[in-house]
């Protein structure tokens, strides 16, 4: 597994959502990994896109 971005998070925790979401919005490129395949309720809630 091989990713060429500038950040990479470990974990789609609140914590870990809510880091990607300001660094994105700041034009910083990331990428997001865990342990689960499916988007949890929670980022759900807040970003239903």
């Amino acid at each position: 597994m091989s990713f060429n971005v500038p950040v990479l998070i470990v974990g789609a925790g609140p914590a870990g959502l809510v880091a990607a979401l300001s660094l994105a919005q700041h034009g910083i490129k990331v990428r997001i990994i865990d342990k689960s395949r499916q988007v949890s309720r929670w980022f759900a809630r807040i970003w239903p896109q």
